[in-house]
């Protein structure tokens, strides 16, 4: 059950984190700038996945029958 609280909060540091790995010096390049959007449209999109998965998580530890999934 601890797993379930500490899930989310490891899942946002590491979207953070990857928020982070990016290279500041080709920041100021169109480069750069166009993959700044990309990482951007990966994490908005990568959110909202792992809420879900989250999700599932806890329907499966409250209401599924599989013990080995508890």
């Amino acid at each position: 059950m601890k797993y379930t609280k500490i899930l989310p909060v490891r899942l946002a540091a590491g979207a953070l984190t990857v928020a982070g790995c990016g290279d500041d010096s080709s920041s100021d390049t169109a480069a750069g700038a166009a993959g700044n959007a990309v990482d951007r449209a990966f994490i908005a999109d990568m959110v909202p996945h792992h809420q879900s998965a989250v999700t599932m998580a806890n329907a499966e530890l409250s209401k599924g029958k599989s013990t080995k999934l508890k």
